[in-house]
């Protein structure tokens, strides 16, 4: 079973990509037996170099995908996610987190 949820447009300041393309998604990942993709038309141009990338139909807003095998595991990612959707200062700590983890990146 499959869900999508889109990004909120209120913060724009914030970038939802990084946070659910680093150590978070792994968490949510790791602690709800779930698999996360980043979807939506401007992904490509964000994060070009990170995987389970999803592309989809131009007009596509930005978005999480949450897979999982049963309906607990995908409440409880959509729960994880649903935070950082409405606590924008949590967003802003798990986004400042990612920076420094791809800066970190590309010094090796």
């Amino acid at each position: 079973m499959t869900k999508k949820l889109y990004f909120p447009v209120e913060n724009v300041d914030i970038d939802y990509t990084s946070i659910f393309s680093g150590s978070y998604r792994v968490t949510i990942e790791t602690e709800t037996h779930t698999t996360l993709s980043v979807g939506g038309s401007a992904v490509r141009a964000l994060s070009p170099h990170h995987h389970q990338t999803i592309v989809t139909g131009m007009d596509e807003p930005l978005h999480v995908q949450i897979s999982a095998s049963n309906k607990e595991d995908l409440e409880a990612a959509e729960s994880m996610i649903n935070d950082v959707f409405t606590k924008p200062d949590l967003a802003r700590r798990l986004m400042a987190q990612s920076t420094v983890e791809h800066k970190g990146e590309n010094e090796v």
